[in-house]
This record gives C-alpha cells, sequence and structure tokens, in this order.
C-alpha cells in the first residue's frame, strides 16, 4: 500500500476518534472483515481479539486506538442500532466492557467483537458479519 494512503487514512481516523464518545461502538474496517470495540474515552477500546491472530486465545482487552490502528483500515463510529435499540447509559456501557477484561474465549457465530460491543451498548449481542 501507498504509504500516502496510509497517511491519508491515519489522519482521517484521527479525526474520527476526536469526535468519538464514550460508549460509541468504533468500526475497524478490515478488507471483507470489521474490527470493534467499545470507545471508553482517552484514546482506549475494550475490543475481543488476540493480538496475535489465534482466536483461539481470544479475550477481552483495552487497548489505545493508535496500536489498533497500526494493522490499517478505515475508523469509523458505527452505532448502528441506535435507530431500532436504545443504547444502554453510557456509565454503563463502560461498566459493562470493563467488568469484561480478561474474560477469554471467541465463537464466531456467537461470541465475536461485534457480539461485544452490541452486548456492551444495547444488552444484547448481535452480529451482521455471520
Amino acid at each position: 500500500m501507498n504509504s500516502k494512503i496510509k497517511i491519508e487514512t491515519f489522519e482521517k481516523n484521527l479525526e474520527v476518534i476526536s469526535k468519538a464518545q464514550a460508549g460509541d461502538m468504533l468500526k475497524f474496517q478490515r478488507g471483507l472483515h470489521s474490527h470493534w470495540g467499545i470507545y471508553t474515552g482517552n484514546g482506549e477500546i475494550i475490543h475481543r481479539w488476540d493480538p496475535n491472530g489465534d482466536m483461539s486465545n481470544a479475550q477481552v482487552w483495552k487497548s489505545k486506538i493508535n496500536d489498533i490502528m497500526a494493522y490499517d483500515g478505515d475508523l469509523q463510529i458505527h452505532n448502528f442500532l441506535d435507530d431500532k435499540k436504545k443504547p444502554l447509559p453510557i456509565s454503563v456501557i463502560v461498566e459493562k466492557a470493563e467488568n469484561a477484561l480478561g474474560t477469554k474465549g471467541y465463537g464466531l457465530l456467537d461470541k465475536n467483537c461485534e457480539h461485544f460491543v452490541t452486548e456492551c451498548r444495547y444488552g444484547q449481542a448481535t452480529s451482521r458479519q455471520v
């Protein structure tokens, strides 16, 4: 990938981060799939993943967004169910995410990163990727 494109993507993503509010669902587009996290403020997200790419060892982590952006891809604030479901209060969303830190396990059909963020934000896990 062209380094100019990477810089433009990084700058666009920084603008998205500046608009994010605690409790927002952040979507990192990665080609055919997306990675999701709950924004907790201070440039950090909580998300289900494995930094080594071995999803059999996935767990819920807190990470700096800049570390996740190193994997490339466009970043969006994507609270896609807000028009259908009322989000939980911000403090509850963040608390649910923080209480899940260290929780292990991954299932493509029932326990992926999108399931995690929708459970935190709306109280019901769902994924449109599967």
